[in-house]
């Protein structure tokens, strides 16, 4: 038996309705809720508690710890070499210290890989041995491997391990895909350039295959707005199976549909710029 999640609903639906007419409701995560409304609560909760860091005032959730200390110790930089990056940094918002500090001469793109590994504990591998493998690339939504720079390199299907690397890791990123892919995930650092090419070569950004049209639709909005359009595609996907979290300054919802996933991503930081895109379905393992 079924009983709705919602705290003040609390409806049931019975082994023997299931089994006759086919479940009802919609399931958010492990939740199940027994209608629209309550999904809708459901959802506007979540979404409010995943975007709730990134729009509160001051927030640092987004800030890495700091590169130029592991840098420093290990003798790659001097504390003028650090404090000039920063200064360039400053007036080139988008620019990663690593990147700047490579832009001056100061290190080596493997210094940069070295230390990130050391700074997050994960290892380093080198991009230039790995075999790519075009199943293992349906893996990871096209959308998240360009936005945070990611690229599947092996699964393991007994463990059910997906091996990823990272040319920027983060710990946040990697338990996003976890729980959304619902496997396991070992992390590596890869040089930046190696990683952007092979990106490039098999995550391309005009490829269409597989998408579904999704209009422009942005956080500022509001939440309701957002949960409504969420519950709009589940129902014209007839999907009872949703996931929700945030990856990085992105909403990302996985509406499953049968053993097909379809990834909705909602942009948090630029709202203007970058419209919602419903990524290529994903065939669930």
């Amino acid at each position: 038996m079924l009983t709705c999640s919602h705290r003040t609903c609390r409806n049931t639906q019975s082994d023997l309705s299931i089994r006759l007419f086919g479940q009802k409701g919609f399931y958010l995560e492990d939740d199940w809720y027994c209608s629209e409304d309550c999904l809708d609560t459901a959802l506007k909760v979540a979404i409010e508690k995943k975007l709730s860091p990134l729009l509160e005032k001051g927030s640092n959730i987004l800030q890495r710890p700091l590169l130029g200390l592991i840098l420093l110790e290990s003798a790659l930089i001097s504390r003028e070499q650090l404090q000039l990056a920063l200064s360039h940094q400053k007036h080139e918002k988008t620019a990663r210290l690593g990147q700047m500090l490579q832009r001056l001469g100061f290190v080596k793109e493997e210094d940069i890989t070295a230390a990130l590994a050391r700074q997050s504990g994960f290892p380093r591998l080198s991009l230039d041995r790995i075999v790519v493998n075009e199943a293992i690339l349906r893996m990871i939504p096209p959308r998240i491997a360009r936005l945070q720079r990611i690229f599947p390199i092996e699964y393991d299907p007994e463990n059910n391990k997906l091996s990823i690397v990272m040319s920027y890791p983060d710990r946040t990123v990697v338990n996003t895909l976890a729980k959304m892919l619902r496997s396991q995930i070992a992390p590596f650092v890869g040089d930046e350039t190696l990683l952007e090419e092979v990106i490039d070569q098999y995550y391309p950004k005009n490829s269409t295959e597989g998408n579904v049209e999704a209009g422009t639709f942005s956080i500022s909005s509001g939440i309701e707005s957002i949960s409504r359009e969420i519950i709009k595609r589940a129902k014209v996907l007839k999907s009872q199976d949703l996931s929700i979290e945030r990856c990085g300054q992105h909403l990302w919802v996985r509406i499953t549909v049968e053993n097909e996933a379809y990834n909705l991503f909602l942009t948090i930081a630029d709202q203007t710029k970058d419209p919602d895109l419903l990524e290529a379905p994903l065939r669930r393992r």
